[in-house]
């Protein structure tokens, strides 16, 4: 399973909003055997 976040954005609250979203992915992944999970993270640079 593949999973992308991307755009990561310094913005107000950004990492409780993150933190969230990466629970809410553990919670949904919770109990999947053998799960092969790989992540790719965005940054947006200007």
């Amino acid at each position: 399973m593949g999973l992308t976040i991307a755009p990561i954005m310094p913005v107000p609250g950004w990492q409780e909003q993150y933190g969230a979203l990466l629970n809410d992915v553990s919670e949904a992944v919770d109990g999947v055997s053998d799960l092969d999970l790989t992540a790719e993270i965005i940054t947006l640079r200007f």
